[in-house]
């Protein structure tokens, strides 16, 4: 019986992958074949932390691209769950986070392509200067900030659980 329990529990099945479930979303959207493809391109270009490091205009040259249909695409994949994933960096996923759960807040998105750097720096003076808002909105912004996912792909980062087997049981 404990024979049939073990092969029960090593052939759980493993999660969705990130590439599996970002394309069964991007499939959803009303795109062109074309489209499509290019999501396909940008997806599996995807690194272990979400992001795409290659530069939209070598990739476009490199795989024969409207650069156009590619930024569009690429745009999409940035709203698919998680969001923010094939961004080209950390900044540029949390600027992407922003934009998308809070458009409205010129702050916020003045402080992340601004002042990012003064942030990571904790210089919530300097912030407020050139953002010319108090220290306790900037301190409400900063704490916003820090609870949007700077690696998107890191959410869906899975490791099948390695189960010990004991060579002998005594009973």
């Amino acid at each position: 019986a404990s024979d049939k329990n073990q092969k029960m529990i090593e052939s759980s099945p493993v999660g969705e992958t990130l590439s599996g479930h970002l394309l069964s979303q991007l499939r959803l959207l009303y795109l062109t074949k074309a489209e499509i493809e290019i999501g396909e391109i940008l997806i599996s270009m995807l690194d272990e932390k979400g992001f795409i490091q290659t530069p939209l205009p070598i990739l476009c040259n490199e795989m024969n691209l409207d650069e156009k249909k590619v930024k569009k695409v690429l745009e999409l994949i940035h709203e698919l769950d998680p969001i923010g994933i094939g961004a080209k960096d950390i900044k540029d996923t949390i600027r992407i986070q922003a934009k998308i759960l809070q458009p409205e807040n010129i702050f916020l998105h003045k402080l992340i392509l601004e002042n990012f750097e003064d942030l990571e720096r904790f210089d919530f003076k300097k912030i407020c200067k050139n953002l010319q808002i108090s220290e306790e909105e900037v301190e409400e912004l900063a704490k916003f900030i820090k609870k949007l996912e700077p690696y998107p792909a890191t959410l869906f980062a899975s490791q099948k659980t390695e189960y010990i087997v004991p060579d002998a049981i005594v009973h």
